[in-house]
């Protein structure tokens, strides 16, 4: 993520207090952003699913909308964890009735809302220019991969950290990858994908 984002506190988006979201991340403006990209693709798969409501899966969707209010609410998306709150309810009772009249709105509001956050995190993406590199750095790659091994989340977070520094000519979906791997504490998965390399 780029450094010079501190305008984020600033900036405004229907249903997101993103100033409370900084606060529960303890003001660290970096790991609210990389919790908000990770949001955004989880949702979207949680949506899909959603679409699937009917009352033989009442129970599994149930869970999906209970998770969705759960990180809805951890980013301070409050109007979204609201409105899924109300279908999990409903989804618990039985009341098919009211998930078929209001399913479809609340999905099609949430990926607006998702595609909201979407533009935002490009433009700070696009605000910043990060230095060039040809490929990410072997040894950093190496620290990573140790730190990943020795279950070290310091060293890992340095590590990654300093991989994003850069944009790469050729690695950087690699080191997208990588990131999507700490955020969600895969760090098996980090070893297997360096070890292969």
């Amino acid at each position: 993520m780029p450094d010079n984002f501190t305008k984020l506190r600033d900036r405004e988006l229907a249903g997101l207090d993103i100033r409370g979201g900084v606060r529960i991340f303890g003001g660290n403006e970096k790991a609210y952003l990389r919790i908000l990209t990770a949001y955004a693709k989880e949702t979207k798969s949680c949506l899909k699913y959603m679409e699937s409501v009917s009352q033989d899966n009442l129970s599994d969707y149930r869970i999906k909308v209970h998770g969705l209010k759960g990180t809805s609410a951890a980013i301070s998306a409050m109007k979204v964890s609201e409105e899924a709150k109300k279908l999990e309810a409903a989804a618990e009772t039985g009341d098919f009735a009211y998930i078929t009249t209001n399913n479809q709105a609340f999905i099609d509001s949430t990926l607006t809302f998702i595609d909201s956050i979407e533009n935002m995190l490009d433009e700070i993406n696009n605000e910043t220019s990060k230095p060039k590199k040809s490929k990410p750095n072997p040894g950093t790659l190496k620290q990573l991969l140790v730190s990943c091994k020795e279950y070290d989340v310091g060293g890992v977070d340095k590590a990654i950290e300093e991989l994003e520094k850069y944009d790469y000519e050729s690695g950087n979906e690699l080191v997208a990858g990588l990131r999507e791997n700490v955020n969600f504490m895969q760090f098996g998965e980090i070893i297997e994908k360096l070890s292969s390399d």
